[in-house]
């Protein structure tokens, strides 16, 4: 399952959605984790354009997706 792409919007949280994708292989939880916050971050910032609703019922699904994967 893939992620929506980043809208400008949300581009305070791009850090942390990089840092994300550097810890999947080698440390899923750190990486969970990241996305989790920037999720958080991004729902304070923008959830009401359709851009930003996107991403995030998108990260959203995923995080699910990996939770249940993970065992978390």
């Amino acid at each position: 399952m893939a992620i929506p792409q980043l809208p400008p919007t949300l581009k305070a949280v791009q850090h942390h959605m990089k840092t994300a994708v550097e810890h999947d292989k080698r440390d899923p939880v750190v990486a969970y984790y990241c996305r989790l916050y920037a999720m958080q971050k991004s729902m304070e910032i923008d959830r009401k354009s359709p851009e930003g609703r996107a991403f995030l019922v998108g990260l959203m699904d995923y995080l699910e997706k990996t939770k249940t994967e993970q065992s978390m």
